[in-house]
């Protein structure tokens, strides 16, 4: 999972850069994600145009310098529809984020209780999908954001979540993959249906951020491997 800071300030975009990465550390241990910092649009608008996914961009936006408020329309305009968080140091520049669509407007100085609402928002409105579990006679629903991988053992699967969590059940592992039908789930072996949200390390087999390993089908390797740059963004060991 990426997401993008955009702003004038070095200090300040790696500021809020830490907020977020810490907001995931602290309530979403189990989701891989990469923080990446930009000064300038232009070096952003160059990799959503190189097929880089974000799931939010947080945006400075002021009147003069580097961030123009130009620069927001130029974001729909080349295709980009994640969320926009804009920031800057008056309130009264939020009235712009309603042209674009923009999820949420937050003041310098950042404030981590704020940083940390327009991610809740942000994962609220993008993942409200569950997954239904009966297990041992009890009916579960389970984020489909919290589902680190499913394994297939015999006649059953087994449900891993990234707190730890495991559910059996009774269906194939082919069934399972239709139902959770998300982009994010790898089919990585016969055995094995992997989040790459939670993926940390793909070599010969993949490394997941609970310390879980899970098999890779070695005849499709490189074809996984491209799968999981493709969605991440992130650059695999050669």
């Amino acid at each position: 999972m990426n997401i993008a800071v955009c702003g004038g300030s070095y200090c300040e975009t790696e500021q809020l850069s830490n907020i977020l990465e810490e907001y995931f550390f602290v309530k979403w241990s189990g989701i891989n994600v990469s923080v990446c910092i930009y000064t300038e649009t232009k070096a952003l608008f160059d990799d959503i145009n190189d097929g880089i996914n974000f799931l939010a961009v947080f945006m400075e936006v002021r009147q003069s310098e580097n961030i123009d408020i130009k620069d927001l329309y130029l974001f729909r305009d080349i295709g980009y529809r994640g969320d926009i968080v804009l920031y800057g140091s008056s309130a009264d520049l939020a009235v712009v984020g309603y042209e674009v669509n923009a999820s949420g407007f937050l003041i310098k100085p950042f404030k981590k209780c704020e940083c940390y609402k327009a991610m809740d928002r942000i994962l609220c409105s993008h993942d409200e999908s569950a997954y239904i579990i009966r297990h041992k006679g009890s009916i579960f629903k389970i984020p489909v954001r919290d589902i680190a991988y499913v394994e297939s053992c015999n006649s059953k699967c087994i449900v891993h979540t990234i707190r730890g969590n495991n559910y059996t059940v009774y269906k194939k592992l082919n069934d399972i993959e239709k139902e959770l039908s998300d982009k994010r789930f790898l089919r990585c072996h016969r055995s094995y249906l992997v989040n790459m949200s939670c993926v940390v390390f793909i070599d010969k087999y993949l490394v997941l951020t609970n310390g879980d390993k899970v098999l890779i089908r070695q005849k499709s390797l490189k074809n996984i491997k491209d799968k999981f740059v493709n969605y991440t963004g992130v650059i695999y060991q050669q």
